[in-house]
């Protein structure tokens, strides 16, 4: 399944078909459209929402390029966090994973292209199945809001839903937790390897400090992430963008205590997508030639190897490896 962006000269006269009888109708978009959808209603009010709240609309499209879905996406830049509305799939494709994927291309969209913190949403909670998908796409409750939807003789709570990733940009309170992740984990390369502060000072383990990550988004302006596994900062990245489509994928750490849950992998298919978003086409990365295993990881996930260079100050050899970044949502 593919998103792209709605199209109101085709995608209409689809999408007009799936909202079957008034309740539904209700239920999906509480009543901002008329039922049953007209062109010129359906548009104005889409048109009020993006000038209103920057809302984008898109389609879930399947192998023939017809619209099987459909939703509104915003980011609200003081929060950092991104909201979707009017989600809804053709009701002759329910039951079938459709909306599970569709939700999942959404987040990725949220959380991979515009970088957003969290995705979240707002259910009727006597929309039982709408909500069950949700949760099957790892979102939770949050809470239910005051005022209740008055439909008919029956009163529906608003349920608001959240995706939070564990991944999210670098606070500047963060800076000593981040100085602490990255030192940890390369200090297990540099014991592996039998790297010391003596004969290798400008080594990762020894040479980060909060000062440097402070030069990095004050000065530099690096994007940079942390991840969180249950509330604790585990994992680190950070990126230099370059001015001719290239970017350096550094210090992409995870503590060892962490290790084996799958958060090295995440924090590089986040930085691909981070990296594609901000038009570079290229992420270049290096290694200790020597680490064999970390080499062949990065290889597994798409980097491939173009040279080593030693240096005098570096008890070891430098490998350098590179990411062909794919930017489409």
């Amino acid at each position: 399944m593919n998103i792209r962006e709605y199209n109101k000269e085709d995608d209409f006269e689809i999408i007009k078909n799936w909202s079957v009888d008034e309740r539904t109708h209700a239920l999906w978009c509480a009543g901002r459209f008329a039922f049953p959808l007209q062109k010129d209603n359906f548009h104005e009010v889409l048109a009020d929402i993006g000038k209103r709240h920057g809302d984008r609309p898109f389609v879930a499209v399947g192998d023939d390029g017809k619209p099987e879905g459909f939703f509104c996406y915003s980011l609200n830049k003081d929060t950092n966090e991104g909201f979707l509305k009017f989600v809804i799939v053709d009701p002759q494709k329910r039951g079938k994973g459709l909306g599970k994927k569709m939700i999942g291309s959404a987040v990725r969209y949220g959380i991979g292209k515009t970088g957003a913190d969290a995705v979240g949403l707002i259910v009727f909670d006597v929309n039982e199945q709408a909500r069950k998908c949700y949760e099957g796409a790892g979102f939770k409750p949050v809470r239910i809001e005051k005022d209740p939807f008055i439909y008919n003789d029956e009163a529906w709570g608003r349920c608001r839903m959240e995706y939070r990733s564990p991944i999210r940009k670098v606070r500047p309170e963060d800076i000593p937790a981040c100085s602490e992740i990255i030192r940890k984990s390369f200090k297990t390369v540099a014991d592996e390897f039998g790297f010391t502060e003596e004969n290798a000072p400008r080594f990762t383990a020894f040479a980060m400090c909060p000062e440097r990550i402070e030069y990095w988004m004050n000065e530099q302006k690096r994007p940079m992430y942390i991840y969180e596994d249950d509330g604790i900062p585990a994992g680190f990245y950070s990126l230099e963008i370059k001015d001719n489509g290239e970017c350096e994928l550094g210090s992409i750490a995870v503590l060892p205590d962490h290790r084996h849950k799958g958060i090295g992998k995440a924090l590089l298919d986040h930085s691909v997508r981070i990296a594609g978003s901000l038009g570079c086409n290229t992420m270049n990365l290096s290694i200790v030639e020597e680490n064999k295993v970390l080499r062949k990881w990065y290889e597994d996930n798409g980097a491939v190897h173009i040279g080593t260079q030693r240096f005098d100050f570096f008890p070891f050899t430098c490998g350098y490896m590179k990411i062909r970044l794919d930017q489409e949502i």
